[in-house]
């Protein structure tokens, strides 16, 4: 699950690609079991991810 997280933080990976990734079948117990362990629903970090990455891209700009 942190591989999955650390996949989609660095938004390497959409939720269903990371949860395949992990070896989950199915792309909402991916979430429920994510959201479980971190307490965060995962589009809620591929959220941060994009918005650290417009920012990144603004100041190298």
């Amino acid at each position: 699950m942190i591989e999955a997280r650390d996949l989609i933080q660095k938004g390497r990976h959409s939720v269903s690609a990371a949860g395949l990734e992990v070896s989950y079948e199915s792309p909402t117990h991916f979430s429920r079991d994510y959201t479980r362990n971190f307490d965060v629903f995962p589009v809620n970090d591929v959220r941060a991810a994009n918005a650290i990455s417009q920012e990144d891209a603004l100041i190298t700009a």
